[in-house]
């Protein structure tokens, strides 16, 4: 089972940190895509983002008991 997409969003000059911030956090690298500059802002520096980044990471499955 898949729990909601965590997203991020970077500027050219902190993609780096960004992708090093996710991956220290949740030990995988996330997926990642250029788009167009708008409302999104950097997650380190507030500019304007280039790229999301995402990740889904997987739910435990519930442990049944008989």
């Amino acid at each position: 089972m898949k729990s909601p997409q965590h997203i991020w969003y970077a500027c050219q000059n902190d993609l780096d940190l960004v992708l090093d911030d996710i991956i220290d956090q949740y030990s995988v690298a996330p997926d990642l895509e250029l788009i167009e500059q708008g409302k999104q802002v950097c997650h380190w520096c507030q500019q304007p983002a280039e790229y999301i980044l995402t990740i889904e990471q997987e739910e435990s499955e519930p442990i049944h008991e008989n």
